[in-house]
Parts: C-alpha cells; sequence; structure tokens
C-alpha cells in the first residue's frame, strides 16, 4: 500500500469525496464494527497509509482507541481535504479513511474487490477519475501506435499476447490487437516502444504455436527432450543465453523456414 503525504500547517485547497460501499447484502442495511490493529512491535494503532501520533489525532477531533469500535455503514461518506501541494489535511474523516484501509473487509476500490473477502469498497470519486483518465490517455497512446503498425506488427503483438494470428483473417487480427489496446494499454505501449525484449517473447510463442517447443504435464517448455524452464520467461532468459545459442540458431532457422512457406 503506497504511502501518502500529510500536511502539517497546510490550508485546504482542494478535496476527495470517498463514499463507503456495501457489497454484502448484509451489510447494506446494518451496520458494521471496524476494530483497530494494534502493531505491539511499534507499539501503535496500525492505519492504512500513515502513521499518525495521538497528539495529531486528537487534534483532529478523533482518537482511534485499541478496544473501541467504529461504525461503517453503507454510503457513509467522508471528505479528504488536500493542501496546495497535495498533501493531505489530517481531521477526523482522513483518521477513519485510514482505519477503513487496514480493515481486512475494506477494499479500497472496486478494482481490488474480492469476493467472499470484502464486505465493502471504498470509493473515492477522484482517484477513480484520476485512473480512468490515465488509462484513456493510455488507451489512446496504444491505438495511435496500432494505426501506424503493420500487419506484422499487429501479428506480432497478438504473438506477445500469446494469441496465434494465424487462426484469424487480417481484419480479425486488427480487431483484436484494438481489443487488447483497450484492455491493456500500457502492455501493447511496451510492445512497441521495448521492441527487443519484445520480440524475445514474440519468438517463444511463436515456436511454441509453430509446435517447435512444447509445454510437458508440469507447465515446463521443452526442446525435445532438454527443459528449457517454467515459462515463458525462463524460456526466453534460456534461449537467449550465449551457452545455448546453437538450439537458438537451430530454432531460428526452422521458424525461418516455416514463416517463408507461410508468407
Amino acid at each position: 500500500m503506497k504511502e501518502i503525504k500529510v500536511s502539517k500547517n497546510g490550508k485546504a485547497v482542494t478535496e476527495e469525496h470517498v463514499s463507503i460501499i456495501a457489497i454484502q447484502k448484509t451489510y447494506k442495511n446494518r451496520p458494521y464494527y471496524a476494530t483497530p490493529i494494534f502493531d505491539s512491535g511499534s507499539n501503535t494503532i496500525l492505519l492504512g497509509k500513515v502513521h499518525l501520533d495521538e497528539q495529531l489525532m486528537k487534534a483532529a477531533g478523533i482518537n482511534i482507541v485499541v478496544n473501541n469500535n467504529y461504525i461503517v455503514q453503507n454510503n457513509d461518506k467522508l471528505k479528504l481535504l488536500k493542501d496546495k501541494d497535495g498533501a493531505y489535511i489530517v481531521n477526523r474523516d482522513f483518521i477513519l479513511y485510514n482505519l477503513y484501509l487496514i480493515q481486512p473487509v475494506i477494499a479500497e476500490s472496486l478494482s481490488e474487490v474480492r469476493k467472499g473477502t470484502h464486505f465493502f469498497y471504498l470509493n473515492n470519486a477522484e482517484v477513480v477519475a484520476d485512473e480512468e483518465n490515465t488509462k484513456k490517455r493510455l488507451i489512446g497512446k496504444a491505438y495511435a501506435l496500432l494505426t501506424e503498425a503493420s500487419m506484422k506488427d499487429q501479428s506480432d503483438m497478438l504473438y506477445y499476447f500469446n494469441l496465434n494470428p494465424l487462426d484469424y483473417s487480417a481484419a480479425v487480427v486488427e480487431n483484436k490487437a484494438f481489443a487488447k489496446a483497450d484492455e491493456f494499454p500500457e502492455k501493447v505501449i511496451d510492445f512497441f516502444v521495448k521492441r527487443d525484449v519484445a520480440d524475445r517473447y514474440v519468438f517463444v510463442n511463436k515456436l511454441l504455436k509453430h509446435k517447435l517447443l512444447f509445454k510437458d504435464k508440469n507447465g515446463y517448455i521443452m526442446y525435445d527432450r532438454t527443459s528449457i524452464g517454467f515459462g515463458e520467461d525462463a524460456a526466453v532468459s534460456f534461449l537467449y543465453d550465449e551457452k545455448n545459442e546453437k538450439i537458438f540458431t537451430a530454432l531460428r532457422g526452422t521458424l525461418d523456414a516455416i514463416e517463408g512457406h507461410k508468407n
């Protein structure tokens, strides 16, 4: 959990609005009692993203005490204040927010909800908007790269995502490439801007699709009777290790011959 900045003497200039949303029907209309978690090692109450001493909490009008329970209800609202530098101002709602973050049954956001584990999640409208805006910008960049890409690049990108472009028409390859940009824009961008690395994974996945490598029943990638590692990362490390150059050269030559016939 990433730490956040706390303002010492700042003046509030912006706000974040957080809603507590119940996931389980049980807590749609009944309260949950949040219990502070005491850390005997540091002799303090654990809070989500900050360490606040008793003096700071008392100054904010609330002091989290070990044996107290704090009511959490569906649609409760918290208002978090920030100073001009983006640091949070310590007030009652900020302290409760950090108490909730450390509760095992409260997820920090909807995307982090795990069924059967969480009863509530925290919906921070500003944070959600920032995350969505960031993702949309990444999607836009991924789309721009794909628009300029050749069909070969788009096909190779599908291999990078462990798909076989030979199973699809050109139109479907393009459609699937843009679908990956919607879902995994950062990975699509990495494919283009870190092409030297990406092409190594493309190579391994092409070898697997053409059955020049195979996975055994335990998930190890095999070349004939030689294990070259568990998973793609290990296979890439093996094949691009100079001491395994003979195997790499043999596989590269066979793949080139196959692709020459396919193309």
